[in-house]
């Protein structure tokens, strides 16, 4: 094999470290992804653990990296989502809402944006120090999409009350969200045997977050249909919440086995603190006028929060994997005992994952403001404050998934072509469903393929997820956040109504590109 040369390493480290400043966000098992990041990664439907053949093992596998040559791959996924919420009461009937519950909510509402892909980069360079040591940089993200946008107006079409839009049903769950979040990260791997290897990395994570929902101003507590408490609109306001967490530390762990000639198997761990963010907020309202249009900005009164008193927490799940990978050589191929090469190398190969990821970890989405900030919204006269507690519960649980995928390479050293699928159980109680996420029962399909010209490897992969979706059958438990100590819940700053009853749903459409360099 070819020795890396110093300059072949400071191309690798400056490339790198160039596009830290547009990394977006984006190693699945955890409720927020679908497996997974990188070409060759999403074309196996995630079944990669013990192939770690690209780069990209810098974070998926670190134990890998010493057994490839030096190199550098560029890539990025193009994520299409749709998310959609039906509001509907324990009966199966549409919620209705507003004074006496004259009107319903619409059949359904989804994000505005799903038509739009969302690119989630990734960048990974290893440098093959010697035979047995290698060092490795990466900048990747979650495997997710990391923004939506929902209407704020959605169409009654049940004939009730209305023929025009009005207040959406899934407002005070989430408005829009826009989340920033990598992990930069150095890695190193080791030879320890010449048929084991380890690894690990450390992550220096870096979160920049916003999220805009709406909530009751509180003065109207009295709205009730077949005895009842539904939601009011005439005073809601928006609360615009923008914080950041410039250092998020984490790790991940690696190991690398050659059980045979044929078979491999690898395993990964990673675990990432919580994202502890501070930043600022802006309330405006109301948000609606009294026949249930938007209230324009003119008439909106503006209160900002500002000096970092927002504060939030994120629960980030640590995850684990385990694959076993049997791949059979092709007859005359020349081996390079010093490189794993699959594409030069073998004629097929079959790799079987199973993953776990502790989701039980993200109980809620913790939100605090300093006690007794008023809030200016016209009508309720000074009488609106943020709630100091503003946490959203998510009660997610832990999930267990299976990945099965793997490569044929129809031309030796040309071309390889590969699929795979994916399932994960679902992720969280549905009595708390929610729009950010969709962590239900899922299942992927997933196909790509590399072409190689000489050290240059071009690769492309498409993947579908299908989720199953929660339903709680109208009996949710989250209730929306309100301006006033008493809006009639059973909590302070709390409604007497909960607010996500119903059922969500989604689907999920990715394309990803890249390219390997090796020298």
């Amino acid at each position: 094999m070819r020795r890396p040369t110093t300059r072949a390493a400071l191309v690798c480290a400056v490339s790198i470290v160039s596009t830290l400043a547009i990394a977006r966000d984006a190693s699945a098992g955890t409720g927020f992804e679908f497996p997974d990041n990188g070409p060759e990664q999403l074309g196996r439907g995630g079944a990669w653990v013990a192939r770690a053949s690209d780069p990209l093992a810098a974070y998926f596998n670190p134990a890998a990296i010493a057994t490839q040559r030096s190199g550098l791959t560029l890539s990025s996924s193009f994520i299409w989502q749709k998310n959609c919420f039906k509001r509907t009461d324990p009966n199966g009937n549409l919620q209705h809402f507003s004074t006496g519950g004259a009107w319903t909510y619409a059949d359904q509402v989804c994000n505005s944006d799903s038509g739009t892909p969302f690119p989630n980069p990734q960048i990974a360079g290893v440098y093959r120090v010697n035979h047995d040591l290698a060092l490795g940089l990466a900048v990747i993200g979650p495997s997710t999409r990391g923004k939506f946008d929902y209407p704020l107006l959605a169409l009654d079409r049940s004939g009730v009350g209305r023929a025009s839009d009005g207040p959406s049903p899934g407002r005070y769950l989430l408005a829009s969200d826009n989340l920033l979040f990598f992990w930069p990260q150095i890695s190193i791997g080791y030879q320890v045997t010449p048929k084991l290897s380890l690894g690990a990395s450390l992550i220096w994570g870096i979160a920049k977050l916003k999220f805009s929902a709406i909530s009751s101003g509180g003065l109207t507590t009295d709205n009730l249909y077949n005895n009842q408490p539904v939601d009011g609109f005439e005073d809601d306001f928006r609360a615009d919440l923008d914080v950041h967490d410039w250092f998020v530390p984490g790790f991940t762990l690696g190991a690398l086995y050659q059980a045979s000639e044929t078979i491999d198997v690898g395993a990964w761990y990673q675990w990432s603190d919580d994202i502890k963010a501070k930043g600022d907020a802006v309330v405006t309202g109301p948000v609606y006028q009294p026949s249930g249009a938007l209230e324009s900005p003119a008439q909106q009164a503006r209160t900002e929060i500002g000096g970092d008193r927002a504060s939030m927490v994120a629960p980030w799940p640590m995850q684990a994997r385990i694959g076993a990978r049997f791949h059979m050589p092709r007859d005359g191929a020349a081996i390079d005992t010093n490189v794993r090469d699959p594409i030069a190398s073998d004629l097929f190969d079959v790799e079987l994952d199973v993953t776990w990821a502790n989701n039980s970890h993200f109980k809620d989405l913790s939100v605090h403001f300093p006690s007794g900030i008023a809030v200016n919204i016209p009508g309720l006269q000074g009488a609106a404050t943020l709630p100091p507690d503003a946490s959203i519960p998510h009660h997610w649980k832990d999930s267990f998934g299976v990945r099965l995928g793997g490569d044929y390479v129809v031309v030796a050293d040309k071309l390889s072509v590969r699929a795979g699928g994916s399932f994960q159980s679902e992720a969280q109680d549905p009595k708390y469903l929610h729009l950010d996420y969709v962590p239900s029962q899922m299942f992927g399909l997933d196909a790509g393929l590399t072409v190689r010209f000489g050290s240059l490897d071009l690769l492309a992969a498409y993947g579908h997820v299908f989720y199953k979706g929660l339903d709680n059958h109208g009996q949710g438990a989250t209730y929306a956040l309100c301006g006033m100590a008493d809006c009639g819940g059973s909590s302070p700053f709390r409604t007497a109504q909960t607010i996500n009853g119903g059922s969500n749903s989604s689907v999920l459409n990715v394309v990803s590109a890249g390219a390997t360099y090796r020298f």
